[in-house]
């Protein structure tokens, strides 16, 4: 219908941390009009009440696990999945089953077996389902795509890509930081550089 306005995509996240609110989180406070949160499952007291303010989520809608959150029938309209990477796989598959649409953090899961399952796993009709490997989305790598896909550059028969990962990102993240131990996350070339598929 010419004219109509879209309504806000409804979202619950899992996992209010960096990715869930400072990152999608700001999102929807810049584009209130594309999405709304409505639900959130985190198990930080401090980082789940301070979603709930952001967002004027009722302690209804205020979760302390997943689980809890994702026992119970559809809430919204997507769900979306920052939870730690060795956390990915279960809240996706179950958010899955519920019809809710999905955004999930890259890696999908630090276990091969799990991102096969997921990777063939039978949606339903018009159910959508994203990981969330956002340099795909990002201006220079579109016209990277947009160069290749012209022709104007011949056909690529080699591509050589360094991310220049800083130091003090190693260190706080890889080394002292949440990712640095192999039982609760993913190694560094999954978590950074592993591409999904055009």
């Amino acid at each position: 219908m010419p004219g109509r306005a879209l309504q806000p995509v409804t979202a619950a996240v899992c996992g209010a941390g960096v990715r869930g609110y400072c990152v999608y989180g700001h999102y929807a406070r810049k584009h209130p009009d594309r999405l709304r949160f409505t639900a959130v499952a985190e198990p930080n007291d401090a980082r789940r009440r301070r979603f709930q303010r952001a967002y004027g989520i009722p302690d209804e809608r205020a979760f302390r696990c997943w689980e809890e959150m994702l026992s119970r029938e559809r809430l919204c309209q997507a769900a979306l999945v920052c939870t730690p990477d060795a956390l990915h796989y279960a809240p996706a598959r179950i958010a899955l089953e519920l019809g809710y649409h999905l955004l999930l953090e890259k890696p999908i899961s630090p276990v091969l077996e799990e991102c096969q399952e997921l990777a063939v796993y039978p949606v339903a009709s018009g159910q959508l389902v994203l990981i969330a490997h956002v340099l795909r989305f990002t201006p220079f790598w579109r016209k990277v795509k947009e160069a290749v896909d012209s022709g104007r550059i011949g056909q690529p028969i080699h591509i050589n890509l360094s991310e220049n990962l800083s130091f003090w990102h190693l260190g706080h993240s890889y080394v002292r930081g949440n990712y640095g131990a192999g039982a609760r996350s993913s190694p560094m070339i999954l978590a950074k550089a592993c591409p999904s598929p055009s």
